[in-house]
């Protein structure tokens, strides 16, 4: 296998960090609480890419590069959230539980307010019902609106599953997440692509408007929102009939490699649908899930890659003088090297998805965003005035 063997002593610490993480009060941090908690995905990433057990304590004590999210546990802020009086107070109970479900727009500014309770509720139900039991009288209802968050919620709990289910604790915080972000596309007319690729081909061709790239946070989401409101029909000229769940999965994930690619594998909001995609990929292929609910995750996914690509799209193309795949030991060196918590992560799913798919497009991926990270090229979208990371 490409993927780089992980020793038992890593895995215990890797299990220690992440039980850690998971308990803290609150998935975002910073003076506004708009930052993600990337740790326990960095962590477990680390792990799978052999990390040792002195990097992964140090990773959890540290920061990224400058400008990337803090991740070290005394940075995090995390601040007695019950003093907040922001955050809500409400008592989440199973026979209500869809009740506060998102509200806070594909953004997800404001989750903070509703996670803890979730995170309390969904402690609780694993107690009694077991993980799995939890996770499949839970997840089916929220498989529709796992695109909340700019994917992070549905990141938490895919990486659940990448650290071979033995933090229960991941568990509680993935669906807390989930579901204090939640929000759903609108239904669609009949779609007319049954192949994710397919349907790529055709996104160049939508009559949508171009935005700017360097707009930070703030722009994106308007950027999102004026697709959404003034050209949804045409975006959804490349909307799926999603017939076969998991051969339809994998396209999406080679559609969202690809996405990432074309803005030159530096861009902030498309790294997300890989790592969105890969999470999805996690959870469905863990289980066997119903054909419903592997088609709206499928469906979710899809729908806030189809957005993403078009808000991020360059009038430009990158430079094709792309390098050639590197030793993967060489690119899991680097990306542990950088310290950057997406570079990790970017390199982790495409080492295994080509361990998996044997698909070039991998290979090449991973070796460009560390010669874009080696060039010090930084994520686009998250520079001046950007509130989300």
């Amino acid at each position: 296998r490409v993927a780089l063997t992980r020793s038992v002593g890593s895995v215990g610490v890797m299990r220690e960090l992440l039980a850690r993480n998971s308990a803290s009060r609150s998935m975002k941090y910073g003076a506004e609480l708009v930052f993600h908690n990337h740790l326990g995905a960095m962590v477990t990433a680390s792990a799978m890419l052999g990390a040792s057990e002195e990097a992964l304590r140090e990773t959890a004590s540290g920061v990224d590069e400058p400008g990337e999210s803090v991740v070290g546990e005394f940075r995090l802020g995390l601040r007695s959230l019950a003093a907040d009086e922001a955050v809500s107070t409400t008592r989440i109970e199973a026979r209500t539980w869809r009740e506060g479900l998102g509200g806070f727009g594909l953004y997800g500014r404001g989750t903070h307010t509703t996670y803890p309770a979730y995170r309390e509720f969904f402690a609780a139900e694993r107690e009694r019902l077991g993980a799995e039991g939890a996770l499949r009288e839970y997840f089916p209802a929220l498989a529709k609106g796992l695109g909340g968050d700019f994917f992070h919620a549905v990141i938490e709990l895919g990486y659940y599953f990448e650290a071979d289910c033995a933090v229960p604790e991941t568990l509680d915080s993935g669906l807390a997440w989930l579901a204090a972000a939640y929000v759903e596309w609108p239904e669609a007319d009949a779609a007319r692509f049954e192949s994710p690729l397919e349907a790529a081909k055709a996104l160049d061709s939508i009559e949508a408007p171009f935005f700017d790239l360097d707009d930070g946070s703030s722009g994106y989401i308007a950027a999102m929102e004026t697709l959404r409101d003034a050209h949804l029909d045409a975006v959804y000229a490349c909307d799926l009939r999603v017939l076969d769940p998991p051969t339809c999965l994998k396209e999406v994930c080679l559609v969202a490699a690809d996405s990432f690619a074309s803005t030159g594998a530096y861009d902030f909001y498309t790294l997300h649908s890989v790592t969105g995609s890969r999470a999805v990929w996690a959870i469905l292929s863990a289980l066997d899930w119903p054909e419903h609910v592997q088609r709206d995750a499928v469906l979710a996914l899809w729908r806030t890659m189809l957005f993403t690509h078009l808000v991020r799209r360059r009038r430009d193309r990158p430079d094709p003088a792309l390098p050639d795949p590197a030793d993967w030991t060489d690119l899991a060196d680097a990306a542990l090297q950088s310290r950057n918590s997406h570079l990790i992560k970017i390199v982790y799913t495409c080492a295994d998805f080509y361990d998996r798919w044997r698909d070039p497009r991998h290979a090449t991926l991973a070796a460009t965003a560390i010669a874009r990270h080696r060039a010090g090229v930084r994520l686009r979208g998250t520079g001046a005035g950007s509130k989300v990371h």
